[in-house]
């Protein structure tokens, strides 16, 4: 019997990704009735902290957030917790730097994405990167032109910019191309997520 669980995600891309991470458990997890909270940034997430913790009472909550900046991902756990009671069922996982980072980590995945041409720049330990984004976007001058005119805003050569399709193609990939235990391979900090998710997954199956 599946268990319905809440998602809490800054973005579309997010939101895919976690919904394909929940998916490689469809025995444990099913997506709730309105089960899905997407903020636009983590400023939304960040104001109904104590709302989800609540929910995670009574229901799992997977919220998924981006290290962005910040020195680290524990430092940055504890800054958004700051000592409050954590329910067991409160699954929170930091993308480092970004999920854009979890994104890359699939060759195979965005070989296919992007072509043979960006193929030959991705990073091996995408975690590593400082600009996650800012890798995609220049790879993406490489991928095919209906791709590239959707994920890049053309209306000044000179600087990198997401267009404004960037976040639809990215969850069109993630929902068709990328493969959650492929970039774990690259990525601690997505094998670390799947970790949690499957603990949990194992706790509500006894």
């Amino acid at each position: 019997m599946t268990t319905a669980i809440r998602l809490a995600t800054e973005d579309l891309p997010s939101e895919e990704v976690a919904v394909r991470l929940i998916g490689e458990w469809p025995g444990s997890f099913s997506l709730a009735p309105s089960g899905r909270f997407q903020g636009n940034g983590f400023g939304q997430l960040k104001s109904k902290l104590d709302a989800f913790l609540t929910l995670a009472e009574k229901r799992p909550v997977l919220m998924l957030i981006d290290l962005d900046k910040s020195d680290c991902a524990p430092r940055l756990k504890a800054d958004w917790l700051r000592g409050k009671r954590i329910p067991s069922r409160f699954v929170f996982r930091i993308a480092v730097r970004e999920i854009e980072a979890w994104l890359l980590a699939d060759h195979p995945g965005m070989r296919r994405f992007l072509g043979e041409r960006a193929a030959k720049h991705l990073p091996d330990n995408p975690d590593s990167l400082t600009d996650p984004k800012a890798l995609l976007l220049q790879l993406a001058r490489h991928a095919p032109s209906r791709i590239r005119g959707e994920m890049l805003r053309d209306d000044d050569p000179s600087r990198l910019r997401r267009g404004f399709g960037y976040n639809e193609q990215l969850a069109h990939y993630i929902r068709t191309e990328w493969d959650p235990e492929r970039a774990s391979e690259r990525s601690d900090s997505l094998g670390r997520a799947r970790h949690r998710l499957a603990a949990l997954a194992q706790r509500l199956g006894q």
